[in-house]
């Protein structure tokens, strides 16, 4: 088995959002549908993709340690509270089209 590496535009990317870091506070803000979680034709039955759910479960923790440096938001066109539900992530803040 191979190890793939990153590619420089990857590295650049890391960099760059490393640097990022510096200036704080980084915003990462992801939409819900199509993003984290597919496109499906009965709203209802949408299952966020579980790295998702892993990667914002990451960013919560790291902006439950630095509040004052990391801020993560879901956004959507559903209501908050539905996204809420479906995602089932604890310290994020969920924003929809109001």
């Amino acid at each position: 088995m191979t190890t793939r590496r990153p590619g420089p535009g990857l590295r650049e990317a890391v960099d760059r959002a490393c640097a990022l870091l510096e200036r704080p506070p980084l915003l990462v803000v992801s939409d819900f549908d199509g993003t984290i979680a597919p496109i499906v034709p009965a709203p209802g039955v949408v299952r966020i993709e579980p790295l998702g759910r892993v990667a914002l479960r990451r960013l919560a923790r790291l902006g439950a340690r630095h509040p004052e440096q990391i801020r993560v938001v879901v956004l959507s066109g559903r209501p908050a509270a539905d996204v809420a539900a479906h995602v089932r992530v604890g310290g994020l803040r969920y924003l929809d089209r109001k």
